[in-house]
């Protein structure tokens, strides 16, 4: 069996080790860690979200870990989100080039101040309720077009003095197909959260997602200056199928402006907005903005430094 046809039998298998494994949880109702949606870039989240085929870069831990395969240098990054209700959400990052593969590791913490009263009011103690989610994981360049990548997970929740752990992983595969005329079609295909049941007194599934998605960047004048997203995801019963749309273009080089649309079953996430401002070769700077209902919204604000080198990422 020569190189191309055991690259094509890899991804054959994968593909159909994901779809099996999304119908053994397709009957499932999550979820004992919702915590594992809140997303950790605010690139991605002005686009859509559905960040399976675009993601080419440490974010890989979280959207798609086949796009580690093209990080091509040592990079990091770090997220604030302003959540729901008072809660914040801090990600960092870090992935690490290494040959035809690169691994990282990612973890994320959400929290909220909670103030214990009495039967009239008056407060009692202060006490931290937390979410947070340890990744770790690899991306491997099967050719110059395909990808895959797993990542493990180590969960922890925290209420009042109890505590529940668990651990589930994640499983992604990538394609990246460039015409003639320069234009750049990219799709990726991830299954994400899957793992034993969490919770503290009565255990609950996890929010496992199958995600299929595709990017497409046109070639105006030898430059890729205009990103098209679009997303299609599948959870458990209660969650339905998601649609996400997504764009992003290029002013002046180095400055980027995002809008991007989620149709969820409940209505509930809507329209996304942001911009970007690249930093050189050192990194970007990343801000989004996130509709939740008729008066609730979330900001995110990212930054992604990379190191300096020689670059070799794969395009």
């Amino acid at each position: 069996m020569d190189i191309s046809n055991r690259s094509q039998f890899i991804v054959l298998a994968a593909a159909c080790t994901l779809l099996a494994a999304a119908s053994a949880t397709a009957g499932e109702r999550s979820s004992g860690a919702d915590f594992l949606r809140i997303e950790p870039s605010a690139r991605a989240v002005a686009m859509g979200g559905g960040f399976g085929a675009l993601v080419d870069d440490v974010h890989g831990l979280y959207y798609n870990p086949a796009g580690l395969a093209t990080v091509g240098r040592t990079q990091m990054t770090a997220t604030h989100t302003e959540w729901l209700s008072g809660m914040q959400n801090e990600f960092f990052g870090f992935a690490f080039p290494a040959g035809p593969l690169a691994w990282g590791f990612s973890g994320a913490y959400l929290h909220a101040e909670e103030t214990e009263r009495d039967n009239v009011g008056r407060p009692l103690s202060t006490f931290v309720v937390g979410d947070g989610v340890l990744t770790t994981g690899i991306g491997l360049r099967l050719t110059g077009r395909h990808h895959l990548g797993f990542n493990v997970k180590y969960l922890n929740r925290t209420l009042y003095h109890r505590s529940a752990n668990g651990y589930a992983g994640d499983f992604g595969y990538q394609c990246r197909l460039q015409t003639g005329h320069g234009n750049l079609w990219r799709f990726g295909v991830v299954l994400k959260n899957v793992g034993p049941d969490m919770g503290f007194v009565q255990k609950e599934k996890l929010p496992t997602e199958l995600e299929a998605a595709m990017a497409f960047q046109p070639s105006i004048g030898y430059r890729r200056l205009v990103t098209f997203n679009f997303s299609l995801k599948h959870g458990n019963v209660q969650d339905g199928m998601t649609a996400t749309f997504g764009l992003e273009a290029t002013l002046l080089s180095r400055f980027h402006v995002r809008g991007g649309y989620a149709y969820t079953p409940d209505g509930d996430e809507k329209l996304r907005v942001g911009f970007g401002v690249d930093l050189f070769e050192a990194g970007r700077v990343d801000f989004a903005a996130l509709r939740i209902g008729h008066f609730s919204s979330s900001l995110f604000l990212s930054l992604t430094l990379q190191m300096e080198g020689k670059e070799g990422k794969v395009e």
